[in-house]
């Protein structure tokens, strides 16, 4: 549903001669920043999530966010790995960049307080889904036994899961996926329930592309919109071989995106690209 509605608004925007951000009204920023997202944790070991790390560095990135992607496969599997992990890459990184650690689900409401107790000591900037997606009650302990910001939300498909989520369990940030959460119309309402509770927002996009740009979109409507958004290409491939499906592909540079005002989403396919890749598969 949700790349349904991305796409029509995209033909909507592309019919109006208008970026998608203006058909919503207008852009807070164009100009908008970013983290670098790097996953898959449970496959690495700490010095090859860090060259992870290193390679966001020397593109100019500034805030950055390793990922477990454990989901719901394990409870508590190995976290004194996960933390060598973090501490290799919080080493690496100066005092001011900003270093979050997404445990995809994968703890226990004790160790979860445990592990974000020594991380906010190191200098965590904010612990994402610590828990399986419906601990509601479990999320709220954790939220009340840490000082740094918890936040949740990627996997919530409806406008009710997000209520009920931010009223049991009290997540200081959510984090809606446009895939998930029904497009830019649902974002849209989600983004509108968020502000009623005054609690900021900071989209999960662990893709580049479309999907990426779409978020984008609508991110730069929301006044609220003072956190970097997610970006990674970990999910789509090599950013090269991404962007080069497209005519003018929207890249970041130094941990930043600058939105056009190219209609639609901002993205057009190069046809002959497209043909190309397929015809790879």
């Amino acid at each position: 549903m949700g790349a349904i509605d991305v796409a029509l608004w995209d033909i909507t925007g592309k019919a109006a001669s208008l970026p998608i951000y203006k058909l919503l009204g207008g852009a807070a920023r164009t100009h908008i920043p970013v983290y670098w997202s790097s996953g898959l944790g449970w496959q690495k070991t700490p010095g090859q999530m860090l060259d992870r790390v290193k390679e966001g560095w020397d593109l100019g990135y500034r805030a950055f966010k390793i990922r477990m992607d454990w989901y719901n496969n394990r409870l508590d599997s190995d976290p004194a790995k996960d933390m060598r992990l973090f501490d290799a890459c919080r080493n690496f990184l100066p005092d001011d960049a900003a270093l979050s650690f997404d445990a995809n689900n994968g703890y226990t409401v004790s160790t979860a307080i445990q592990q974000g107790r020594y991380m906010e000591q190191q200098g965590l900037t904010h612990f994402e889904e610590p828990l399986p997606q419906y601990d509601y009650l479990g999320l709220k302990q954790v939220v009340e036994a840490l000082s740094v910001p918890v936040s949740s939300g990627e996997n919530e498909r409806s406008l009710y899961n997000f209520r009920d989520m931010i009223k049991i369990g009290d997540p200081d940030i959510v984090q809606p996926d446009i895939a998930m959460a029904g497009g830019i119309t649902g974002l849209r309402k989600v983004f509108t329930l968020c502000e009623a509770y005054n609690k900021p927002v900071m989209p999960h996009c662990p893709s580049a592309g479309i999907s990426s740009a779409a978020s984008l979109n609508i991110y730069a409507t929301y006044q609220h919109a003072v956190r970097p958004h997610e970006y990674s290409y970990e999910f789509s491939g090599s950013l090269d071989a991404v962007m080069s499906l497209f005519q003018e592909p929207i890249v970041p540079e130094n941990g930043y995106v600058d939105l056009t005002d190219r209609p639609g989403h901002g993205l057009v396919i190069d046809e002959d690209a497209f043909e190309k890749a397929k015809a790879a598969f």
